[in-house]
């Protein structure tokens, strides 16, 4: 059948941190600089896996606030609203060694 290639999008929401992602115990050769990761951005998708509408949060380094990108708008977004079930690809940096 022609439709049974077809796929739904998950929208499962899924827990991941803002701050302090740790990736140590899941590298077999040890690092000499701490492997932690501070959110810095976030893609959401809405919609299907024929078509939808993208949005992003990005996280300022200059204030440290986080914002929502939606087309031409640009709005402040509280940290809590940055963890959805619509987030579809994160943005992680490492910290350096003196921040780790």
């Amino acid at each position: 059948h022609e439709e049974s290639w077809r796929r739904e999008k998950l929208d499962t929401h899924v827990e991941f941190p803002l701050h302090g992602l740790d990736l140590s115990p899941y590298v077999r050769c040890p690092s000499p600089s701490p492997l932690v990761y501070d959110l810095c951005g976030v893609t959401n998708h809405f919609g299907s896996t024929h078509g939808g509408h993208y949005t992003a949060y990005c996280k300022s380094p200059v204030d440290q606030k986080w914002h929502l990108f939606d087309d031409s708008s640009v709005s402040n977004a509280p940290a809590e609203s940055v963890c959805t079930s619509s987030a579809y690809v994160l943005f992680y940096k490492r910290r350096d060694g003196a921040n780790a």
